[in-house]
């Protein structure tokens, strides 16, 4: 009975794996996340980019992007579907957001978006899809002026050179001159 279970087991394995269809594996890069959020003032308008990468040896991805939370603040500015190619590092999902003027300093909006594989028609298969949930925050801050950062000139070093020889050749000659006198 031992054997005989054993070949079911392998027969049964063997056909899930012919009869599932390939499994989609794209991921996303994201540049915010809880520990490091987004900063923006009141009245800031910033679009912002996320990546969708591919494996090189995986199928093209259809991904569908929805977004889920902080309607009152973003918007998915690229568009909502994506064919991620293979060994694709350049897809990318742009979400523009823009803080009301009256928004409170210290106050964070919670953004949050999915990534989805888009379905298949496919019939037959078994079809196994990954789905990506980006959420992140958004804390509202003061606005700050950026300080222009000019680069100081640096101290010529020539012209302390220069005084440094113009002494030694006075000291110089005031020595010659009084061991003359002499």
């Amino acid at each position: 009975m031992g054997i005989f279970n054993l070949k079911i087991t392998i027969l049964i394995t063997i056909i899930l794996l012919v009869g599932t269809g390939s499994v989609i594996a794209f991921g996303v890069s994201s540049p915010y996340w809880d520990k490091n959020p987004l900063e923006m003032y009141p009245g800031q308008v910033k679009e912002i980019e996320f990546t969708l990468v591919n494996k090189p040896n995986a199928e093209t991805a259809n991904a569908v992007v929805e977004l889920k939370q902080g309607e009152q603040i973003a918007e998915i500015s690229s568009g909502k579907n994506y064919v991620v190619a293979p060994g694709s590092k350049d897809t990318k999902v742009i979400l523009k957001i823009s803080v009301p003027e009256t928004a409170q300093i210290g106050h964070v909006f919670d953004v949050k978006f999915t990534v989805k594989a888009a379905p298949e028609n496919q019939g037959g298969t078994v079809q196994l899809g990954i789905g990506y949930n980006v959420d992140f925050p958004v804390k509202i801050v003061e606005e700050y002026e950026e300080e222009i950062i000019t680069p100081e000139e640096p101290k010529s070093k020539i012209s302390w050179l220069t005084w440094l020889i113009a002494i030694v050749i006075v000291l110089v000659i005031a020595y010659l001159f009084l061991r003359r006198k002499r």
